[in-house]
């Protein structure tokens, strides 16, 4: 929401009032840091869209509010990745990482794979020829497992084609 105030503009979170406030569940089979991570990113919205910091001081406050609900999100994770915006500034690593992805597909019954992969790294590059392939340790990246969507949607049609047969 857009308003004027002593000739500025100011904006702010606009919300229906039917709104639920609906955030995903702790218990949820997603990956630890997609959990993990929506107070934050919730945080980083706000600070985003509101333009006066009384507005967002008390939008941040409602936001703790909301996520006191039974989604599980305990008071210090919440706490800790909403107020973590305010006390230190963003900053971007201009570098480009040449770090190679170890995919593979999310299953909340895996082990650490990141702990895993820095725990055997150093035989990797007992080898030479590994090291020139694998020079920096890999970065563990999740596929989404099929689901039955995947199982019952098809996105590509196939085209019948038809021939006439000739008597």
């Amino acid at each position: 929401m857009v308003s004027l105030q002593n000739n500025t503009l100011h904006t702010d979170l606009d919300s229906k009032p039917t709104d639920t406030f609906d955030y995903l569940h702790w218990s949820s089979c997603h990956p630890f840091h997609t959990k993990s991570n929506i107070p934050y990113s919730l945080a980083f919205r706000l600070i985003r869209i509101c333009s006066c910091e009384e507005t967002l001081t008390r939008r941040l406050t409602e936001l703790t509010e909301h996520l006191k609900r039974p989604e599980g999100h305990t008071q210090s994770q919440r706490n800790t990745k909403i107020y973590s915006h305010t006390e230190t500034p963003l900053a971007r690593d201009t570098k480009k990482k040449n770090r190679i992805p170890f995919v593979i597909t999310y299953n909340p019954a895996l082990p650490n794979i990141s702990s895993t992969l820095k725990k055997y790294f150093p035989i990797l590059h007992t080898s030479p020829r590994c090291r020139r392939a694998i020079p920096h340790l890999p970065m563990a990246a999740f596929r989404r497992p099929k689901n039955l969507r995947d199982s019952l949607v098809h996105a590509n049609i196939q085209k019948h084609t038809y021939v006439a047969k000739t008597v």
